[in-house]
């Protein structure tokens, strides 16, 4: 359908967005970013916009590239809460980037803020775990770092 609607409509933002996240579902991942870039470039559609910048953050947390899937959320000014998909991914890259940067309390309490339900994928829910252990285990917290790496274990 969305190929129909690109080819009497090129710049209909909307179409481009599900072509892109068509090509997402197929793990063409570098195909989908140029085409959510592109929708980005186009400017046309805030909704659009919005869930392409989402989407690629997405794939770049599956890639774990944190940085990168935090500045693509930076392409985005101020996230209010109301928009709590994109929030809540942007509190989970906030203590994934803390944890990187071996800053675990503030990674903790990001990773702890954070609400697994409102992102819709379940991939990040478990990093978040994976991160929260790491973190517990870095600050030599063994009990609660054991209690979910068995949480993820369980899984």
């Amino acid at each position: 359908m969305s190929y129909q609607i690109l080819r009497s409509e090129p710049a209909n933002c909307e179409a481009i967005y599900l072509k892109a996240k068509a090509l997402k579902m197929q793990g063409r991942f570098e195909a989908a970013i140029e085409l959510y870039e592109h929708v980005i470039s186009l400017g046309k559609s805030e909704t659009s916009t919005i869930k392409s910048i989402y989407d690629m953050a997405l794939i770049r947390v599956a890639e774990r590239d944190f940085y990168l899937a935090y500045y693509t959320l930076d392409l985005i000014e101020s996230i209010p809460p109301e928009i709590e998909y994109l929030y809540q991914l942007k509190v989970f890259l906030d203590g994934a980037v803390h944890m990187i940067k071996k800053k675990y309390k503030p990674g903790l309490d990001s990773l702890c803020a954070f609400d697994q339900t409102k992102v819709s994928d379940p991939d990040v829910g478990r990093l978040a775990l994976s991160l929260r252990a790491f973190g517990h285990f870095n600050l030599g917290e063994i009990s609660p770092a054991l209690e979910l790496y068995n949480r993820l274990e369980a899984e």
